[in-house]
């Protein structure tokens, strides 16, 4: 992973958040609670490196071009991911508890490592 430190810090942080928690929900949860989380996890953490790869694309693009760019890959990022959670909540066994707790996990890891800047880094 050659990104900036702090998305490469989220990713690794995500990943600790995402395991721990389906490792937490086992005994708690069962296998189909568990397997929600990992899948919600799943989908929200290839969407989040699928939207930096944009990000990164959109960067060396002249302004315009960029901000319609993004705009299209966001409303198709956006309509797969709908469609894949749509199917993981008619067609599997998983807790929709769960899924909606795994699609969480990127937005733990962000406040997380925000308070953690905060506090040990004093904000930098």
């Amino acid at each position: 992973m050659a990104k900036e430190p702090s998305i490469n810090s989220v990713i690794y942080l995500t990943i600790a958040v995402w395991l721990g928690m389906c490792l937490l929900s086992l005994p708690i949860g069962g296998w189909d609670y568990a397997l929600g989380i990992f899948l919600g996890g799943a989908v929200v953490f290839v969407n989040f490196n699928w939207m930096h790869s944009q990000a990164v694309a959109a960067v060396t693009m002249s302004r315009k071009k960029a901000s319609i760019y993004m705009v299209i890959k966001y409303l198709l990022r956006l309509g797969v991911t709908a469609v894949i959670i749509y199917a993981l909540m008619v067609y599997t066994r998983v807790k929709i508890p769960a899924l909606l707790i795994g699609i969480s996990t990127v937005i733990i890891s962000i406040f997380a490592y925000m308070g953690f800047s905060i506090i040990f880094n004093r904000g930098e």
